[in-house]
């Protein structure tokens, strides 16, 4: 029986539970059946009550640490890689969910090299999929990284490398949006983060920073990677807004069909990465970005290209890129992960 739901992924803090919590709430309003698994050992506290599914029933963090005396992050590593291996006691575990019809909201850990370092993240969801559970990967990101041109351009990285490495119909979120300028002004226009088109204008901003001016061709690169890749982009959400959650559910649901596409859409010989191009079909010409302290800045051109009519954008990335990709993912998600 097919079944459909979310893998709630992103960095720590991001907001990946209370995410889960408001979208069961706001989905069960409209008369959805709807399940949380619980993936991440650590997570004690859980504001929408016990979760239908709870790792913490096979394995805990804490046991992880103390019998094997590994810290936090290896033990994080060391549950998931137990999961991998006793992955049937999951399926089992959701084969009741998905006979009464249930949604399915998968809430992951928020350390990040488990879905950029690691395969066993990736090994289960290609178990998951063959069984007929049509998931989509939704990326929480912090949009108070917007105010820190250092950081956006970090977690712009990890949005792609995490892409291309789960390879799921992908939607990235910036969420906690109403505190966007908590930390500091955005020195554009939050369409300008939003739509990730030309990250020159931050690497500006960057060089005014002594501290980022020696990675300056690091920087470079990183932006050269994403923009060419031209898969990144973000949603905002505020989740304690009821009007707020319906644009990620509606983009999740265009995205949930390129789940029910036929895999003979697919190159064989290509890994593909999928994308969603959110303007509806139609073709944006121009768009103005505007500094925040500033008056109207010159336009720059938008130039991509309709696939037919669709809402759907289906990207290769080439075999030759992934050594360069893979060094400066390895920094990017670094950054992330220590705000570095």
């Amino acid at each position: 029986m097919t079944a459909f739901g979310q893998i709630v992924i992103g960095p720590p803090g991001s907001g990946k539970t209370t995410y889960c919590a408001g979208m069961k709430e706001f989905l069960s309003k409209l008369g959805r059946k709807v399940a949380i698994i619980n993936l991440d050992p650590a997570n004690d506290h859980l504001p929408y009550g016990p979760a239908e599914v709870d790792i913490s029933e096979l394995i805990t963090l804490e046991d992880t640490m103390e019998h094997l005396k590994l810290g936090p992050n290896g033990g994080l590593v060391y549950c998931f890689e137990y999961l991998e291996k006793n992955v049937e006691w999951l399926e089992s575990r959701l084969q009741l969910l998905i006979q009464n019809r249930f949604y399915l909201l998968f809430d992951f850990p928020g350390q990040v090299e488990l879905f950029t370092h690691y395969t066993c993240v990736q090994t289960m969801i290609e178990r998951l999929t063959k069984k007929d559970i049509r998931l989509c990967a939704v990326h929480l990101v912090d949009s108070h990284y917007c105010s820190d041109p250092g950081k956006f351009i970090a977690a712009t990285m990890t949005s792609l490398l995490t892409m291309l490495r789960l390879e799921l119909p992908h939607v990235n979120v910036l969420s906690k949006v109403d505190l966007a300028e908590q930390f500091g002004k955005l020195a554009f226009n939050l369409d300008f983060y939003t739509e990730v088109m030309d990250l020159t204008y931050l690497l500006d901003n960057l060089s005014d920073d002594p501290f980022f001016k020696k990675y300056k061709k690091l920087n470079e690169a990183i932006c050269g990677i994403v923009q060419d890749y031209s898969l990144v982009s973000f949603q905002t959400l505020n989740i304690q807004v009821t009007d707020d959650s319906c644009a990620p559910v509606n983009v999740h649901g265009r995205a949930i069909l390129l789940a029910t596409m036929k895999p003979s859409l697919s190159l064989p010989s290509l890994p593909l990465s999928l994308s969603l191009s959110l303007s509806d079909g139609r073709f944006l010409g121009q768009r103005k970005y505007v500094k925040a302290n500033q008056g109207d800045r010159s336009s720059e051109r938008i130039q991509f290209r309709r696939n037919h009519g669709s809402q759907f954008v289906v990207v290769g990335f080439l075999p030759f890129f992934w050594r360069k990709f893979r060094y400066v993912a390895n920094i990017a998600s670094s950054r992330t992960i220590y705000g570095r």
